[in-house]
């Protein structure tokens, strides 16, 4: 009996495998490019005449001379810069407080920044203090590069390398701005700290331990177009404004040369962002072919918490996959008068890859939803919106059949020949000439023209279809397995196998939730509390992200049982790195040993119910049950009467010297407006 050896199916390439085929591809591409400018050049000569020949050899030496005479010059500005120029220093000795790829993203800022040194007008005296403190891989080639560079490198810390009267700490949190020219005395301090979660005061701490001076970039008063007067620049950014601000700029004009674009208000026409055009040409692309082998996602995540969840997601999932580029779209302006509904309660980050996400990336717990994305498109032109057949128009065959080429890709078992289908729409933030429903036939009906095999299935489909139109913004995706459908809801249900009982009952979302215990930046070791626990969905969510102690308390006997089994089961089931502890009481009677707790996390109550809480004596509570410097991130209704609203007035207020704010952040809950505030209790109650 003859057998036929099996052939092993080759391995996939790694990340590092992936990206030195990129460069080697792109260096082949340069050089095709470098051989028909060559062969250009040559046919161009070849058609002159010697008088010809002779003028275009004697312009191109003249240009020649000029770029030498100019590039030795800049030379010799900055030889004098380095010699006895404004001083502007780096300092390095944050490495401790980042994390291993914070590190590397330092590195990769350190080359720009020289390089903007050298390329600069009137280049500053530029120095790296604290390398005595700082990894090799905060540096860019492990520290081969400095010795190339005209910089001044200290292995001692700032404060001991400089003159402590001479030195001034950046810091956005400063109060006093810097004035309008420099001072050649003084020695300027740019804190080399990156911190995806951002770390409030640390440079201006820095500054007051070493009795130094603390100012900031004058942003609140000479860019009052920045959405935030004290926003942390990048080292890149800081620097240019220096050197700006050092060649004699005024400030408005070397902030604007600085500042990115996204970070100005009223820069970016709507529809004309990056998200935008980057969406059209993909549109074009898909209209013309299948768009080659990559996967575009659409990952749901809580609007206004989209670089919060970014930073997570690319931290714990996507670490290490190079070919990944993930995005952050901005929020698309509503219609006035209208509210967001549903349909703004999520914002996509948009995702694109060579190959399928790893299966981490889509089962994050910051995720509501993943899907293969089809179409995103903004500010849609009204010949777009004037009925549910021209919303179903703007999606294209290619793109749509790349989506399902994604999801079969996701998919462990063969997909059947003939598929169920359904389509789930979510309309809201402005006026529409149709509804909801007529957007699912529509979109129906074009889906049974690409698939004529297709037939629909409004309880458990093989592909579901979601459909949203946020005034003039359009998203269609595919939704990807873990995610299930649903009957009766849109969105597919968020996967959590701890939640076992209670979810008929009104909850805060997973994905809320797991984006709040990061925006709270919850650690390792802390005891965390939730006193509006419910079913116990943010201390479960706490226990599996981090090895916390999490306590939920709640005065529902109801919710009490349902949070002690969700507790049981993920505990027998091993989803926990740290512990739940479930509570039926009242957090102000007792049950929680005084200043025993790290941080508080809360999903206060909305709407009418908001009415039923004391946020004053809520505030008093947490006081009472935090450590000093203990954190509470409290998460409510927007507006002046919310509950947000109400705990930053009680705080101001009821309390005053017992809380300092730390954080407030605007974000959508259900579509609903909403604020997370995160308070540090820095005083004595």
């Amino acid at each position: 009996m003859s057998s036929t050896p099996s052939t092993a199916a080759p391995a996939a390439p790694t990340a590092a495998e992936r990206k030195a085929a990129w460069r080697r591809k792109e260096r082949e591409k340069r050089d095709a490019q470098v051989a028909a400018r060559a062969a250009a050049r040559a046919d161009l000569l070849a058609s002159m005449d010697e008088t010809a020949l002779a003028a275009f050899h004697a312009a191109e030496q003249a240009e020649f001379d000029r770029l030498y005479n100019e590039k030795m010059a800049q030379y010799s500005r900055v030889d004098a810069a380095y010699a006895g120029g404004l001083a502007v220093v780096v300092d390095l000795s944050y490495a401790e407080r980042m994390s291993a790829k914070e590190q590397a993203s330092l590195a990769r800022q350190l080359s720009p920044l020289w390089g903007a040194n050298r390329r600069a007008a009137a280049p500053v005296q530029l120095h790296f203090a604290g390398l005595g403190r700082c990894p090799p891989g905060c540096l860019p080639k492990g520290g081969e590069d400095l010795a190339r560079w005209k910089v001044h490198l200290h292995q001692s810390d700032v404060v001991d390398a400089f003159p402590l009267s001479s030195l001034v700490f950046l810091s956005p949190d400063a109060d006093e701005p810097l004035p309008a020219e420099p001072d050649p005395r003084s020695v300027y301090v740019l804190g080399g700290l990156i911190d995806a979660q951002v770390q409030k005061c640390q440079t201006l701490d820095r500054a007051r331990g070493a009795g130094a001076r603390a100012m900031r970039l004058p942003l609140a008063e000479h860019a009052p177009s920045v959405d935030n007067p004290r926003l942390p620049l990048t080292l890149t950014a800081s620097l240019g404004a220096l050197l700006e601000w050092n060649a004699g700029a005024a400030w408005p004009a070397a902030l604007q040369a600085a500042i990115a674009p996204r970070h100005l208000q009223g820069r970016v026409a709507p529809g004309q962002g990056r998200a935008a055009r980057r969406a059209a040409a993909r549109l074009a692309r898909g209209a013309d072919d299948d768009g080659g082998r990559e996967h575009s996602y659409a990952l749901l995540v809580t609007a206004g918490l989209e670089d919060v969840c970014a930073a997570a997601i690319e931290r714990e999932a996507l670490d290490g996959c190079a070919a990944v580029s993930l995005e952050v779209v901005a929020p698309p302006p509503l219609q006035a008068g209208f509210a967001a509904g549903p349909a703004g309660g999520s914002s996509p980050l948009l995702a694109r890859s060579a190959q399928p996400l790893p299966a981490a990336a889509l089962c994050h717990p910051c995720i509501a939803a993943a899907l293969a994305l089809v179409v995103y498109e903004t500010a849609l032109p009204d010949d777009a919106v004037r009925s549910a057949a021209d919303v179903a128009r703007r999606v294209p065959a290619a793109a749509f059949a790349r989506a399902l080429r994604t999801l079969k890709a996701h998919r462990r078992e063969r997909p059947p020949d003939e598929r169920t289908f359904r389509v789930a729409t979510l309309r809201g933030g402005g006026a529409h000439a149709f509804t909801s429903k007529e957007v699912d036939a529509a979109l129906a009906d074009h889906v049974s023209a690409l698939q004529p095999r297709w037939r629909v299935d409004l309880s458990r489909p093989d592909v579901l279809v979601v459909a949203v139109v946020l005034h003039r913004t359009l998203l269609v995706g595919v939704a990807l397995p873990p995610f299930a459908p649903r009957a009766a809801h849109v969105l597919p249900l968020e996967p959590r196998a701890a939640l076992v009982a209670g979810r008929e009952r009104p909850h805060t979302r997973p994905a809320r939730a797991a984006a709040l215990l990061r925006l709270a930046a919850v650690r390792d070791g802390e005891v965390l509390l939730d006193p509006c626990g419910g079913i116990g969905v943010i201390a479960l969510e706490a226990a599996g992200y981090a090895a916390v102690h999490a306590l939920t308390i709640d005065v529902d006997a109801a919710a009490s049982a349902c949070a002690a089994a969700n507790a049981r089961r993920a505990a027998a089931a091993g989803l926990l790195r740290g512990a739940v502890s479930v509570v039926h009481g009242d957090a102000a009677a007792g049950g929680v040993a005084p200043a025993s707790v790290d941080v508080a996390v809360a999903d206060l109550p909305f709407g009418l119910a908001h009415a039923r809480l004391d946020v004053a004596q809520l505030l008093r509570t947490l006081a009472r049950l935090l450590r000093p410097g203990g954190r509470a991130l409290l998460l409510g209704g927007g507006g002046p009467s919310g509950s947000a609203a109400a705990a930053r007035k009680a705080a101001r207020k009821r309390q005053p010297g017992v809380w300092a704010e730390r954080a407030c952040v605007e974000c959508r809950c259900g579509g609903i407006d909403a604020v997370a505030v995160v308070l540090e209790r820095s005083g004595s109650v």
